[in-house]
């Protein structure tokens, strides 16, 4: 049917080398069988004819035949659009209802924190006017009495939830275990589209490279065969090797209808992707302006819990300034109108959100 000859032997006086990509397809219809393709192949006239019969097809194929690559590449891509969307749309809603509770809870806690604050403040107020005024009671007493008035919240109980929180909106770290068992309420496992090819993909066939075919031909099929094999190679370089059958080797027809039928899934795929990316911005927004909030419930919530600490030094001079045998009445008292003049700037210092 052919006959073979080696590369080198394409050189000879009147002989020319053309270079094909190898097909299934192309394989076939020359009758092709030989094991070792890098032998160059010597064409017979009806393999000739039937060659360039099939590329000229192949190139006036060219167009509908890219345009169903375009399709499935564009689909593609809007298929890992949509997977990664879905991905930030379903931490974004899981962030909306926590942040649902934790909005709740907050409030609840800092608005007890603020009437404490506004009791302490007055317990201080008060403290500092009787301390203005001539009294008969011992100013150790009067710290005494004082201090037997103060009664802090019992915050203790709050700090499980509270770090939770701090964990969850401040330092932002992922809650990998309880994000898995949520996931499965908005993104299946199964989901095809989480399996879906990377782009890069239908990009480049560099990762596999396909098998040349090489023919020696006369200078006049050479001349009839240059161009189109030009043409050719282009068109199959453009087509990763895994989409060989679906788009070089299908019949014309079942492409029109597998380019209509791919049309219909990538704008499906892509009104879906819109909708998504119009919750992903109502979402983001709506989620933004919660996490501030929640953020400087948390921050004001910790800080007037930390605060106590320091209180609780400051409590610890009255005790100690008011008993110190080596002060005077006098210098006792400037000593403890400082501290509660301190213990108010702290409290000055709590503010709600």
């Amino acid at each position: 049917m052919f006959k073979r000859s080696q590369k080198k032997k394409s050189s000879d006086k009147g002989q020319h080398q053309i270079r094909l990509f190898a097909t299934d397809a192309l394989l076939n219809l020359l009758s092709i069988t030989q094991t070792n393709l890098s032998d160059s192949i010597q064409l017979e006239d009806d393999q000739f004819k039937k060659l360039v019969s099939y590329l000229t097809a192949k190139i006036d194929e060219t167009p509908v035949r890219l345009k169903l690559l375009e399709e499935l590449k564009t689909t593609n891509k809007r298929e890992r659009q949509l997977n990664e969307t879905k991905k930030v749309v379903y931490s974004l809603r899981e962030a909306d209802g926590t942040s649902g509770t934790a909005l709740s809870f907050l409030r609840e806690k800092l608005d007890l924190l603020i009437e404490e604050r506004k009791n302490l403040a007055l317990k201080f107020l008060s403290f500092q006017e009787e301390l203005k005024r001539p009294s008969t009671e011992p100013l150790q007493e009067q710290v005494q009495h004082f201090l037997n008035g103060i009664q802090f919240l019992e915050t203790e109980r709050w700090e499980e939830d509270l770090d939770y929180y701090r964990t969850r909106f401040l330092m932002q770290r992922e809650q990998e275990e309880e994000d898995h068992k949520l996931k499965g309420g908005f993104i299946p496992d199964d989901d095809p589209v989480l399996d879906a090819e990377p782009i890069d993909a239908f990009d480049t066939i560099k990762s596999s490279p396909r098998i040349m075919l090489y023919f020696s031909v006369s200078g006049k099929q050479h001349q009839k065969l240059k161009s189109l094999a030009k043409d050719y190679n282009i068109f199959m370089g453009k087509i990763p090797s895994k989409f060989t059958r679906d788009i070089l080797d299908t019949e014309l027809t079942e492409i029109e209808r597998n380019l209509a039928e791919q049309e219909k899934i990538s704008f499906d795929t892509g009104k879906e992707l819109y909708a998504l990316k119009r919750d992903q911005g109502i979402l983001s927004l709506k989620t933004y302006e919660l996490i501030q909030t929640l953020r400087s419930r948390l921050l004001n919530i910790s800080g007037s819990i930390a605060s106590r600490k320091f209180m609780k030094g400051a409590f610890n001079e009255l005790i100690e300034y008011s008993s110190d045998d080596n002060l005077s009445d006098y210098e006792k008292n400037a000593k403890l109108k400082q501290v509660v003049h301190r213990l108010l700037r702290m409290l000055g210092e709590i503010k709600p959100s």
